[in-house]
């Protein structure tokens, strides 16, 4: 649907055959084969290297999406993929673009937050881990970085290529999601049961009856939703290049509902409150622009600065025996003071990465849950909320850089074209409100994740920007 919808029309321009890759001397016998039949044809270089091309670039981007949506795990697989493009198109272009390897502020700062990981790591309770936690951060950086500079100089028709496969990947994904939520996830029980090597160790999500799988718990379909949403603004870009006015307000309206009654279907809350945060500082920032990316950079500060008293008062409040919200909710709200209280015993440098999920098994032991309280006086294996996980295990060090990583990528926004900042500004939102209430800042298929969302969402803001720039260079000549 969203293919028919956004790419029915097809605009075509001459791609260098160097694009092509080992199909060059295939391409040459056609050609020749071509030229010497008939002209009416064309120069088949040129449409074989398109097909080819075109053809490449849609299955893989399918392929990964796919991946990521349906085996959310294997996140890292698809951010490596995508590195593997953005790397090969670097280096075999022709000819290669110029200052690729150019770094900016942002660049910079992100650049000694790796090194001041690697430094943290050290006193961490478990080093070994902790390294490769922060090696594979700064792989995330090189390859966001390789994947930013290579969708800057790629040619407008191959990032709609990719497009096309992002959209195609995410209908299919959808439809597999939705015969998840109303048979109980009768797929994936049919796939545990056949392939049992694939089977998940973690035998407490799972029900069996003489070796078949029948029942598989609800919030295990948690990764797939949160990782849809993160693609909803990627997507939602290209509905401002085919509608305008009331006509773009409906599309918007649809989709959202279409992404909020999955995220309603599933027992991940927090998709849902991401999604409608997200929706809210999309409108504000369409009307007023720039009081609306002041607004979130404010609410930014706010979370960054904040996060320990406002879990400290959650827990005062006692809002662990509200009716109202969830038992996790609830939970989290236990947890959440627990961290906060320790984040005082090593307030500037941190306990070290990943040392929560460590401490935590010492403590499992050691705690029980308070009257009135349904959650142990534990931190959990994680925060579930990665401004208050950052204060704990990096300390302010950590928060500083956090706090300055989020401003310069909200004032970069600037630099956009004031039709898509809102867009932008809503993707930073809904990241933002799922990184405060679900999983753990060093958990590899998560991060894996935001960091595939990002390029996916820079795919779109290129071709979007070039579509504009280039309707409004028509207008005036």
């Amino acid at each position: 649907m969203w293919s028919l919808l956004l790419f029915y029309k097809r605009r075509t321009c001459p791609v260098p055959l160097t694009l092509v890759g080992g199909s060059a001397s295939l391409t040459e016998l056609i050609g020749r084969w071509g030229s010497m039949s008939s002209r009416a044809f064309g120069n088949w270089n040129e449409i074989v290297g398109m097909s080819v091309l075109r053809l490449r670039t849609v299955v893989v981007f399918a392929i990964l999406v796919m991946f990521l949506l349906i085996t959310p795990r294997g996140a890292m697989g698809v951010l490596i993929g995508l590195g593997v493009v953005a790397l090969y198109a670097q280096y075999f272009r022709v000819p290669a673009p110029e200052n690729w390897l150019s770094t900016d502020r942002l660049s910079w700062v992100l650049l000694a937050f790796s090194a001041y990981l690697l430094v943290n790591a050290s006193w961490s309770l478990d080093p070994r881990i902790a390294y490769m936690k922060a090696v594979y951060f700064f792989i995330v950086i090189a390859v966001l970085h390789l994947s930013f500079h290579w969708i800057a100089t790629e040619e407008r028709d191959v990032l709609r290529f990719a497009l096309l496969g992002v959209l195609i990947g995410v209908s299919v994904a959808i439809i597999y999601l939705l015969i998840e939520l109303v048979t109980e996830q009768a797929i994936k029980r049919w796939v545990y049961t056949t392939f049992s090597a694939i089977r998940p160790s973690e035998s407490k999500h799972l029900t069996m009856q003489n070796g078949v799988v029948v029942h598989i718990g609800p919030y295990d379909l948690n990764r797939n939703i949160a990782n849809l949403m993160l693609l909803y603004w990627p997507l939602a870009i290209l509905l401002s290049l085919r509608f305008s006015g009331k006509r773009l307000a409906l599309a918007i309206a649809g989709s959202a509902a279409l992404w909020a009654l999955i995220a309603f279907s599933s027992y991940h809350e927090t998709s849902f409150i991401a999604l409608v945060a997200s929706l809210a500082i999309f409108l504000i920032c369409r009307a007023w622009p720039l009081i609306g990316q002041r607004v979130l950079i404010a609410f930014w500060c706010a979370s960054v600065v904040l996060v320990v008293p406002a879990a400290m008062l959650a827990h005062q409040a006692k809002l662990y025996q509200a009716d109202w919200l969830p038992i996790t909710a609830r939970a989290r709200i236990v947890l959440w003071d627990v961290t906060a209280e320790r984040v005082l015993e090593a307030p500037i440098l941190g306990i070290g990465i990943r040392s929560t999920q460590g401490l935590h098994a010492q403590d499992l032991n050691k705690t029980t849950a308070p009257d009135g309280q349904i959650y142990p006086r534990s931190t959990g294996r994680h925060a579930h909320n990665i401004y208050l996980q950052t204060w704990y295990e990096l300390g302010a060090v950590g928060a500083v850089f956090l706090l300055m990583i989020g401003v310069l990528i909200l004032r970069s926004f600037s630099r956009i074209s004031e039709v898509l900042r809102p867009f932008a500004c809503a993707a930073f939102t809904l990241m933002s409100v799922l990184a405060a209430f679900s999983w753990g800042m060093w958990q590899t298929w998560y991060v894996s994740s935001l960091a595939a969302s990002m390029i996916f969402l820079a795919i779109a803001l290129t071709y979007a920007g070039r579509i504009l720039s280039e309707n409004s260079e028509a207008n005036r000549s």
